[in-house]
Formats: structure tokens, sequence, C-alpha cells
């Protein structure tokens, strides 16, 4: 049992599941191996930790967590100390979309593994999703603090601080992360956000260029870029940059958004408005798109 619990805290549910699976049968029932195994089975899954993630799992895995939330809280419920069983419980509800849930059981782990900066990580990912930022700031500076040294904490609370306006600590923080892990595309891109939005377009652009020269295939990393250069004033090299990017990903919303915004200021005004039609067909709630679209085409502001 100890070893698949290790083995389960390390998201190796597959390896936990053949510890238990050597569990005698006489033993087969007892609650502490179901719920290990519900945990180890949980993990098995593969879910995205991110919330809402499991309606992209396959049906036999949604049916699955739908089996392993109950066993999962009644545990938890009962053994309050328990703070494997309520970090994996409020990962199992982050995914499922139970974001209330989560966060109680999340609150829960921590409490009981108040050491444990990945319970404190992850708590705070729910309190994103659910707008509470002041508490999830706290809990990322906590998690910062016990694991100073893992770039993903100062990653996510860079982009709490982005999201809360404070693009200065923001970038400190992205920096943080890139000093910690300094070949991750995504930790160059974030600075170059953070910059972007503290009015500093030349230094976005470098860092864009740093995350484009780790994941020169990134589509995201591209679609920032080219907006980059665009408020750098490199209108023609945005251009460039912008269309390469959708013809590599012509799913890409924010491309087409972007590459739209250069060609309402550099034209052809029709391939402008071919760009946000695009970007509306793929994502028809998007309003950047839509506003952008109305302007060229002289509509008046939605609500007038």
């Amino acid at each position: 049992m100890a070893e698949a619990r290790t083995f389960i805290e390390d998201l190796r549910g597959t390896d936990a599941l053949a510890v238990l699976r050597r569990v005698p049968r006489g033993s087969q029932g007892r609650p502490d191996v179901a719920q290990a195994r519900a945990l180890a089975t949980f993990v098995a899954l593969g879910a995205a930790l991110e919330p809402g993630s499991a309606r992209v799992l396959p049906p036999a895995s949604r049916a699955s967590l739908t089996t392993l939330l109950p066993v999962l809280t009644r545990w938890t419920a009962a053994h309050p100390e328990d703070g494997l069983g309520a970090l994996v419980l409020g990962r199992a509800q982050m995914v499922s979309g139970a974001l209330g849930a989560a966060s109680a059981a999340l609150e829960t782990a921590t409490t009981a593994r108040p050491r444990d900066p990945v319970a404190w990580n992850e708590r705070a990912m729910v309190l994103v999703a659910l707008g509470h930022l002041p508490d999830a700031e706290r809990c990322l500076l906590e998690a910062t603090r016990l694991a100073p040294m893992d770039p993903e904490p100062w990653d996510n609370l860079g982009a709490v601080r982005l999201a809360r306006g404070s693009a200065r600590t923001a970038a400190e923080a992205f920096q943080r992360a890139i000093e910690r892990s300094p070949e991750a595309a995504r930790y160059h891109s974030d600075l170059g956000s953070a910059l972007l939005a503290s009015g500093d377009p030349e230094g976005a652009v470098r860092a864009y260029r740093r995350a484009q020269g780790i994941d020169p295939r990134n589509s995201v990393v591209a679609a920032n870029l080219g907006y980059g250069l665009f408020l750098a004033g490199h209108l023609d090299e945005a251009l460039e940059v912008l269309r390469a990017s959708v013809a590599q990903d012509p799913q890409s919303v924010a491309g087409w958004n972007n590459l739209g915004t250069v060609l309402a200021r550099r034209g052809p005004r029709e391939e402008a408005i071919a760009a946000f039609e695009r970007a509306l067909a793929l994502a028809p709630g998007d309003t950047r798109a839509r506003a952008n679209l109305d302007a060229l085409r002289g509509a008046p502001p939605a609500g007038r």
C-alpha cells in the first residue's frame, strides 16, 4: 500500500495499480485498498489537470471518473487528515468541472499537507477559475516559498498578477520561471505578454523571439510575436509572421485576429475583413473579432 501511494504521489497511476493488483485477494475489500485503487485509477486516466478537462476524455474514462468521485468523496469526508486523498479528490473534481467542490477539497489538502507546494499550486488554479485572484496569488506565493526552484508556480503567479493588472510584477515572476527553466518556450512567451501589457513592445518582441527560437512551430508564440511586432511599429514583418502563423495553424483564432488587426492598418482592407470573418467562424463569440469587423464595415458598436 505504501508503495502504491508513493507512485500516486509521483503521478504514476499505472504503476500504483500494478502494486494494488498484488494485494492478497482477502484484502481486496478493505476500504483503504478501495480508496487507494480509486486514487490510482484517477491518476491513470491521464486527464489534464485543468478545470473542465474531462470533457475531452474518452467516454469510458469519463464514466470511470463519475464512478470514482463518490468513492473519493466518502473517503476524504471520513479521513480529513489524508491530504493525498483530498489532493486527488480536488484534482478529480477540478477536471470534472465541479470547481466549488474542488476548491473545498484542495483547501483540505493544503491544511493536511501544508508543506506540499503542489497542493497550494493546484488550489490556486481552481481559485483562478472561480475568479478569486487575490486568494490564488496568496496560494501561489506559498507554493513559490515552498518550492522556490520549481518554475511552474512562478509562471502561474505571473499569470495571476497579469490578470490582476500588475504587469511589472508579473514580468518579474515570469523571469523567475525562465531562470529556472530557460528552455521552456511558454515562459518566454508569457514574459512577452507581460512586457506588452507594461508598454514595452520591443522587449516583448525580444521575449517572443526567444520563445520562437525554442519552439519554432508553436502557432501561439507566432501569433504573439506578430502582434508584438505590430505594436512596435514593424508592420511588414508583423504581416509576414502572421501570414506564416495562420498558414501553419489555420485554426488559430488569435492568429487570424492579429492578422486582421495588422491588415486593417497595413491593408488590403478586404483581406482584413476576411481575416476577422475567419476568426469569427472559428469562435463566433469572440468579441474582439466582432468589434474589429464591425469597425471595418462601419457598423455601429453593439448596444446602440
